[in-house]
């Protein structure tokens, strides 16, 4: 029989929840894995991409089962104090407080191997992890795997940046990083404070962090030349209170969003210091929003809601000034050393 804290069992099924495939290709990938050796229990998931694995301390005997996660997580995050488990019958069994939950368990055999790592571990300090969640948000979310380096954060040189065929977020962080390009979803699922150590023989690469270890198949290069994107010196802007513009584009983002195509926000600016931020759907309505801006020239530009939130939501400075060349060329927010940028979207006559 294991023991273990209820809490502590619950949380390393939650944090090993982000490699659980959507579509598995194996039924036993439907499964986290639980094997318990000496005093360590080590929980993973896997996707054959992605491979999460955290331990937790635990007493008993040893253990190796496979179990679908979705009423064990439930059911130790409603349960206090400690948890036994135990294999009964092709079962795990667990038991807290009088209550109990009986899984069945999926064949280990058919579990996957991977071989281990091997390579030059480098720390990435957590100035790096923050510049990644700066831009991890402009990966491609498609599937399509002829484009799969848009779904990759890369590393060139000091700069970790990321693009999509709409966007693009980069930042340096004045520190020498080893080339490559990790697939944005490891990056979504690694949410910890603490120095990540990087371990990469070239085609995988593995973050340890505490008690915890992401694993992920490296996409191979070249990145796109990101750099010929940046637009040099654009002339006009249009600078405005961050927060205000943001709580904007969550009044018009309800009517923006039922759009069937792009869901389109419209930012009208003039000398005068006006901004209206509006969307219309010629089979519902106007909703729209107004606030002060500094602007050269009137000017009306139309972006996609959610890329621009997102944009506004990575930057950092009270004040943004959107600097664009002309409204059908990108337009851009530099601070410091966070560089973002976004395409237009045509606005319908």
């Amino acid at each position: 029989m294991i023991s273990v804290e209820a809490r502590t069992f619950a949380d390393a099924l939650k944090r090993v929840k982000p490699a659980l495939p959507r579509v598995p290709t194996n039924p036993v990938l439907n499964g986290v894995r639980v094997d318990v050796a000496g005093d360590r229990m080590t929980v993973t998931a896997t996707d054959l991409d992605l491979t999460i694995e955290t331990t937790v301390p635990c007493s008993g005997d040893g253990l190796s089962v496979v179990v679908k996660p979705t009423f064990l997580t439930e059911f130790a995050g409603r349960a206090s104090g400690v948890l036994a488990l135990e294999l009964v019958d092709g079962e795990l069994v667990v038991e807290s407080a009088g209550a109990s939950i009986a899984q069945r368990v999926l064949p280990t055999s058919e579990w996957p191997r991977f071989e281990r790592i091997l390579g030059e571990p480098v720390v990435l300090k957590p100035a790096v992890l923050d510049a990644i969640r700066k831009v991890v948000h402009a990966a491609s979310v498609a599937v399509d795997e002829k484009r799969a380096l848009l779904k990759c954060v890369a590393f060139d040189g000091t700069t970790v940046v990321a693009c999509d065929s709409y966007r693009l977020a980069a930042f340096d962080t004045g520190e020498e990083l080893p080339e490559a390009f990790v697939p944005a979803s490891l990056w979504r699922a690694v949410d910890v404070d603490e120095p990540v150590t990087m371990t990469s023989d070239g085609h995988r690469a593995r973050f340890d962090a505490g008690a915890t270890a992401w694993s992920m198949r490296l996409i191979p290069g070249p990145y796109v030349a990101w750099r010929q994107l940046l637009p040099v010196d654009p002339p006009h802007s249009i600078v405005v209170d961050r927060a205000a513009l943001l709580d904007a584009l969550e009044t018009v983002r309800p009517m923006a969003l039922t759009a069937k195509e792009k869901p389109t926000v419209r930012l009208d600016a003039d000398e005068d210091g006006a901004l209206k931020v509006s969307c219309a759907r010629q089979d519902i309505g106007l909703v729209e929003h107004r606030l002060a801006c500094g602007s050269d020239q009137p000017v009306t530009l139309g972006f996609d809601v959610k890329f621009l939130a997102d944009l506004l939501t990575a930057a950092e400075s009270d004040e943004v000034a959107l600097a664009y060349l002309d409204p059908l060329k990108p337009a851009v927010v530099v601070e410091d050393d966070l560089t973002l940028l976004l395409m237009p979207v045509r606005i319908p006559s």
